[in-house]
């Protein structure tokens, strides 16, 4: 009789350590449940611009479960494909396989020989062309996002697909993983194979309410966040400031990075290694970003610390039991202003807040369990 302790190698277009954008904190999240239920997980980082100290923190985490693949010439044929779809064909859609790296078919089929993978588990659809070299292994593809159309959705030049090569990349797996309904339902339009909502999972690290008027917010430097906390800013903040000028706006992670021109009105932090430390500064976390696709990391990440949060509509797009998620919606630059001087101060409605916050995401996480259980058992 077969263990019901699978061996599992995941898959990753990066390094998985420093834990400094929202994939990456999703990434270490659900493999670190899956090491929790006793299985045996493998890292597989693909990228050709690991620095040492990535190798280092990597290591420390996966030991001798840790596996690195350089593609070569790899920057080389994603300019080529750019060039190739940009300016010859004159589309920003690719091939799903346009950014598959040389030689990684081959090598996962030499440690599959090696360590013989129960499951192979896949970041992103540009990946998705390793299932073809495997046999007799379930093959999970986490999709992260949809692809579909992406560059004319977000205007992101990134990675856009045809609903067609999305289909492709879809078809090659045995499960779909995807961190939100609305992706979801969307994707399942496209394939027959399964298609699941895991949503994400987060530690519940309520941090203790603090006597201070700062408000919170952290993300990396991604265009969106950068466009949303500069409106913040500038168009927010003053109004805020004009009313009771003692009133803070905490800002960390790399985003701060491309701030420096408001460090006088705003504390600027930086990289975070500890991301209790950043939540334990303040009761109210913003959310002001109002583009992009896939789940809203920022928004989930405050509940599981316990946070009073603002934010935009955009954010609980896709999220599950809608209709009970303790947010506070605000869109424009006055609705902001009211809720945040509202409550900034209202410490019993933050140990309430306490309450609430515990019970969606302990409701929000069964979800994560269930959808993860049926890929694992089935």
């Amino acid at each position: 009789m077969k263990s019901s302790v699978k061996k599992i190698l995941v898959v990753y277009p990066a390094s998985s350590h420093p834990a400094h954008n929202g994939s990456r904190s999703i990434l270490l999240d659900y493999t670190s449940y899956l090491k929790s239920l006793g299985h045996d997980v493998f890292f597989m980082c693909v990228s050709d611009s690991v620095s040492p100290e990535e190798v280092k923190l990597m290591q420390n985490y996966w030991q001798d479960n840790l596996l690195i693949y350089k593609p070569p010439y790899y920057k080389l044929c994603k300019r080529f494909y750019k060039f190739l779809r940009r300016y010859i064909l004159l589309t920003h859609e690719y091939r799903v396989d346009d950014w598959f790296p040389i030689g990684l078919g081959k090598a996962i089929s030499k440690y599959q020989k090696l360590y013989n993978f129960d499951i192979v588990w896949v970041n992103y659809i540009w990946l998705s062309k390793l299932f073809n070299v495997l046999e007799q292994v379930k093959k999970v593809l986490y999709v992260h996002d949809v692809f579909t159309n992406r560059f004319k959705r977000t205007g992101v030049d990134w990675f856009s697909t045809t609903k067609l090569e999305e289909q492709k990349a879809l078809n090659r797996s045995d499960y779909i993983a995807v961190l939100q309904d609305e992706e979801a339902s969307f994707l399942q339009t496209l394939t027959t194979k399964p298609v699941l909502s895991v949503f994400g999972k987060f530690d519940i690290r309520q941090s203790t309410i603090v006597r201070s008027k700062n408000v919170l917010f952290f993300g990396s430097s991604n265009n969106h966040n950068i466009e949303a906390i500069t409106w913040f800013i500038e168009n927010v903040l003053g109004m805020i400031k004009s009313f009771d000028s003692s009133i803070n706006l905490i800002i960390g992670g790399s985003i701060c990075n491309a701030l420096g021109k408001y460090s006088n009105v705003v504390s600027l932090i930086g990289r975070i290694e500890e991301i209790e430390s950043f939540y334990a500064l303040g009761n109210i976390t913003i959310n002001p970003v109002f583009h992009g696709t896939g789940l809203k990391i920022k928004t989930f990440e405050a509940l599981a610390h316990g946070k009073l949060l603002v934010t935009h509509p955009h954010n609980v797009i896709g999220v599950p039991y809608k209709n009970e998620i303790p947010v506070l919606i605000a869109e424009s630059a006055k609705e902001y202003c009211d809720l945040i001087l509202r409550n900034i101060s209202n410490y019993s409605f933050f140990e309430d807040n306490l309450i609430a916050t515990r019970i969606y995401m302990e409701k929000f996480n069964s979800l994560f369990e269930k959808s993860f259980n049926t890929i694992l058992t089935s």
